[in-house]
């Protein structure tokens, strides 16, 4: 592996592209948390009668093409992190603003809100589930809350994306230095894990946190350039794209699935960094980059809105396979709008408790 330069750059056009696809990259989240198959209420789980073909539909939407979203997001992370020069103590005290403490804050609050929910007998089904019954936690129970060492995740699902890049930027300085004295055998076991298991936890953390944190060091490493993407022919990327997709269904739920997962999700991944270069400029680039800088708030915001829909939404309506498909397209949308909603009011009215809750972002 032939290292290309020390020179590292974003242009302004790469950073807006980069910035616009974070807006389908958290689509695509809100998407994979929109598939399910069952509904949990307290007093048991309601599971959902599903047409075969509107299932397929849902699992290569939200388990194949939208699966490169939390990757992507790590990926982007490293790069932004290793493109310049850092120390420890600095990046870490930034980190702290930037995710600790919206780590914190939103776990604490959805912690407050079921507590207080799960007292009001009408709104308890909503709010609670066998094994979140806040009254019954214990000290174990309220630690797996923020930290996630029992069940995976912290209280508040989505968060466990923040948790690993915390961990990752704790360990940042670590990973370039064992990369840059041994970047094959890294690489290697980089590959190794890939064909094993994307899902494996490392302690805190998900395997393909850290594998694809590190390949974001790497890009910066050997210096490629998002450019580089824009270069790739669209009719041969598709032809890979859609081979692994088929090859994806054909191995579903087998210990096979991993590197057509992986190859699914780059190609995912390059397909939508290429169509948003395309997008013009001009007052609709100019609207999506405003729209990009509320990526991570709905992001925070987005999961107890969606649960929250789908409980009522799934005791309102008949379970036709017509409402199945258009709660299945609609519902994000309409969550992703709310959400976007939500922060802009937020940044207007409350700005600076809003920047408080999402870290001082200006992007």
């Amino acid at each position: 592996m032939k290292k290309r330069s020390n020179h590292f750059t974003i242009s302004h056009e790469e950073s807006d592209n980069i910035q616009i696809l974070k807006i389908w990259l958290t689509i695509m989240v809100i998407f994979i948390h929109s598939y399910t198959t069952e509904i949990n209420y307290v007093g048991g789980a309601l599971a959902l009668q599903v047409p075969i073909w509107l299932d397929w539909i849902k699992y290569i939407i939200s388990q194949i093409i939208s699966r490169c979203a939390v990757p992507a997001f790590f990926f982007i992370s490293a790069v932004l992190l290793y493109r310049k020069d850092f120390t420890w103590k600095d990046n870490i005290k930034k980190k702290i603003k930037t995710l600790l403490i919206p780590y914190l804050i939103f776990n604490t609050v959805w912690i407050i809100i079921y507590y207080c929910a799960q007292q009001i007998s009408f709104l308890t089904p909503y709010f609670a589930n066998e094994a979140k019954i806040i009254a019954n936690w214990g000290i174990i129970q309220y630690a797996d809350a923020y930290l996630g060492f029992i069940n995976g995740n912290p209280n508040l699902y989505p968060l466990w994306f923040v948790r690993d890049l915390i961990v990752l930027n704790l360990l940042a300085v670590v990973i370039k230095k064992i990369i840059d004295k041994f970047p094959k055998i890294v690489f290697v076991i980089l590959s190794i894990m890939i064909l094993f298991n994307l899902e494996t936890h490392l302690f805190f953390l998900k395997a393909y946190s850290l594998i694809f944190f590190c390949l974001g060091y790497y890009f910066v490493k050997y210096s490629f350039r998002f450019s580089d993407i824009g270069k790739i022919k669209m009719p041969y990327i598709t032809i890979v794209y859609l081979i692994a997709i088929v090859l994806d269904c054909l191995t579903r739920n087998t210990e096979i699935n991993y590197l057509p997962k992986f190859v699914t999700i780059i190609c995912s991944f390059i397909v939508f960094y290429k169509l948003t270069a395309k997008i013009p400029k001009g007052k609709m680039h100019n609207v999506l980059l405003n729209i990009a800088k509320y990526s991570f708030p709905i992001y925070l915001f987005h999961e107890e809105s969606l649960h929250f829909a789908k409980k009522i939404l799934v005791k309102l309506l008949p379970q036709t396979a017509l409402w199945q498909t258009i709660l299945y397209f609609g519902l994000p949308i309409i969550i992703f709008c709310f959400c976007l909603f939500i922060s802009m009011f937020l940044d207007k009215y409350f700005h600076k408790i809003y920047q408080v809750l999402v870290g001082s972002r200006s992007k």
